[in-house]
């Protein structure tokens, strides 16, 4: 079933055309992954298929009866009083009409001109049943539950669940938009950067959600770990038209370049064709052979021409370098604690870093990374000892690029060193993508993309050894991060850095340092390294508590062959319904719990467990109101 088809979409902005003959088809349960450079129209595009923006030409086509729900970049404009589950809850109004209104035919049944009247009884009975049915159908046991579940999921407490709209983030705004869509499972979910905010915890939390979620996905991000788990399409967006490739972002690199290859070929052999018969054409059009000459000419004509390949805009050129080599110690730091007013960030811990690692720091929002990595760039000072290796020189990237003076020019910004010529200047900005007049814009004008680049250019001219890094890719599209990726890997000095971006750290960490608990916990590898020991660890922590579990008698479940039995009373139907109503309620608090959705195989058999609870549960409503 096609749930979306958009045909030959095209949108300019004055005229600058941000693309065109755009053609897509989504089917049912796809997940698909947009993706394409900077600047290509990614997010208009989502617009224009929502409607929040208009497009020029083409034709957005959905499926019957598909609902959409649409999650943009940026959602802060949440204001108002009311509390942070009140409005979340919002989502499910009718549910929460309707449970008055089968409380209400409940009360109204127990009344006896009711009760006493089989005409009267009847007729509430029969609303009553249709009740009951759709708001089980709708999930009406176990939406709280999953409300919950969704927001501590994105990384809300509990206490926030009280806090008023006014007082969240625009970060903490976002999550809240993205829980509100994904409670009332949409048939078609349209996500534009929906991992921006969330931290590594949450963004595995979703990442699972998603896999695992019945409905079909269109998002934009530029994560590409969380493209690979998620996906199973991706639609390649260039100004010129759109390409489709089955799988996640890492099969697609590999398709797009053999299909790049393949074109290029195609293109190269077609052009020796057509230099080929130019060549006869010039050589015969006056001579005996000019009939033929004409008749190749007439051939060349009308030949189909193949597109000169279409690879993406100019990236930048990244190398670093470094004046000397350190000794086989670059970094040895103990003791080492931070305490603000009424918050330890972490107390005691010890770094060392030898000659040639690439260490990531990693841990939850809030535990004090930043403020780690500050510490041992000398920006900012605490308890503890921290000592460098001879010869170490370092540099340091900061998150919010505090180091730039917005004042500057590009220009003045990166010609800090009176011996660099204008050229040399010019050369250096060449490399980071500015070039032209983009050298003589302000600071304070550029993207949070272009201040990534400008400071990694800067980075570029310190010639250190040791790259202290705070969040290097954000703001960065996903060509850039791959070259920036590169560079590192080429880069024959040290980095200690902090990333959210997991395909970033698995491409350059040798070694993970996890901050959790104000302690720093060590993982030997990569970032799929550091998961599987952590998984290693649940599992054995879960098979430790199996051990140790006190075992209780189980509630029999009702079996639905005892229905059919003339003998069973009205007050042992009612019984096996409140037991089944109860096991309904632990089911749907299980599927609300954050932690159930990294394993799928537990997601299955818990949902099969609530659909057949629900069936049990249908049957012995049609039987007590046949007794009743």
């Amino acid at each position: 079933m096609i749930i979306l088809q958009c045909n030959n979409l095209s949108k300019s902005f004055g005229v600058d055309n941000i693309f065109e003959e755009v053609s897509l088809v989504i089917n049912q349960g796809e997940k698909v992954g947009l993706v394409g450079p900077n600047g290509v129209g990614k997010s208009t595009l989502l617009k224009g298929i929502v409607g929040e923006e208009s497009v020029d030409k083409g034709v957005i086509t959905f499926g019957k009866g598909i609902r959409v729900a649409y999650l943009p970049q940026s959602t802060s404009i949440l204001e108002g009083d009311k509390p942070l589950l009140d409005y979340v809850l919002e989502e499910y109004q009718d549910l929460l009409k309707l449970r008055q209104e089968i409380h209400r035919y409940q009360t109204k049944m127990s009344l006896p001109e009711v009760y006493n009247d089989s005409k009267k009884l009847e007729e509430v009975m029969t609303v009553y049943s249709s009740s009951v049915e759709l708001y089980e159908r709708e999930g009406g046991y176990s939406f709280e539950s999953k409300i919950r579940g969704v927001l501590i999921g994105l990384g809300f407490q509990e206490d926030d669940f009280t806090r008023t709209l006014s007082t969240f983030s625009g970060g903490q705004k976002t999550r809240i938009s993205l829980a509100k869509i994904l409670i009332r499972n949409p048939e078609l979910l349209i996500l534009d950067e929906p991992t921006n905010y969330l931290d590594l915890k949450s963004v595995e939390w979703l990442e699972g959600y998603l896999v695992n979620y019945v409905g079909t996905i269109l998002l934009v991000s530029h994560d590409r770990y969380f493209l690979d788990q998620v996906t199973t399409v991706t639609l390649d967006l260039r100004k010129s038209g759109i390409e489709s490739y089955p799988g996640g972002y890492s099969r697609y690199l590999i398709l797009k370049q053999q299909r790049q290859e393949a074109n290029r070929k195609e293109y190269e052999k077609q052009q020796d064709h057509i230099e080929r018969q130019e060549d006869y054409i010039r050589k015969y059009k006056a001579g005996i052979k000019s009939k033929q000459a004409r008749g190749r000419q007439s051939i060349l004509s009308r030949l189909e021409r193949v597109e000169r390949p279409d690879d993406y805009a100019k990236t930048a050129s990244i190398k670093f370098r470094m004046e000397t080599g350190t000794g086989e110690k670059v970094l040895e730091a103990k003791n080492l604690s931070m305490e603000y007013p009424g918050n330890l960030l972490f107390k005691n811990i010890d770094i060392n870093i030898w000659k040639g690692e690439k260490v990531a720091l990693i841990g939850d929002n809030g535990t004090g990374k930043t403020t780690l990595l500050k510490m041992l760039a000398g920006r900012i000072s605490g308890s503890g000892e921290i000592r460098f290796g001879s010869r170490v020189k370092t540099a340091f990237f900061t998150q919010e690029h505090e180091d730039l003076n917005l004042d500057n020019t590009v220009m003045e910004e990166l010609w800090l060193n009176p011996r660099m010529t204008e050229n040399e200047v010019r050369s250096v900005l060449g490399r980071f993508l500015f070039s032209g007049d983009s050298v003589e814009k302000k600071v304070s004008s550029l993207s949070g993309g272009e201040r990534s680049r400008l400071m990694l250019a800067k980075l570029f001219l310190q010639n250190a050894n040791l790259l202290i890094l705070d969040e290097p890719t954000n703001h960065l599209d996903i060509q850039t991060r791959e070259v920036l990726e590169e560079a590192l890997i080429e880069f024959p000095g040290n980095l200690l850095f902090v990333s959210h971006d997991r395909y970033f750290i698995n491409k350059l960490a040798t070694r993970v340092l996890e901050l959790e608990e104000r302690n720093i916990k060590e993982y030997l590898g990569d970032f799929d390294y550091y998961r599987w020991k952590k998984r290693e660890a649940e599992l054995d922590e879960e098979a430790k508590l199996e051990r140790n579990k006190v075992v209780t008698k189980k509630v029999s479940k009702a079996k639905p062959t005892n229905l059919k039995e003339k003998w069973i009373s009205v007050e042992e139907i009612e019984k096996q319904i409140e037991v089944l109503e109860e096991e309904l309620g632990v089911l749907g608090e299980k599927l609300g719990d954050t932690e159930l959705y990294s394993n799928p195989q537990e997601v299955r058999k818990c949902t099969e467990g609530y659909k057949q609870i629900e069936d049990q549960l249908a049957e012995l409503y049609q039987k007590w109101e046949e007794k009743v």
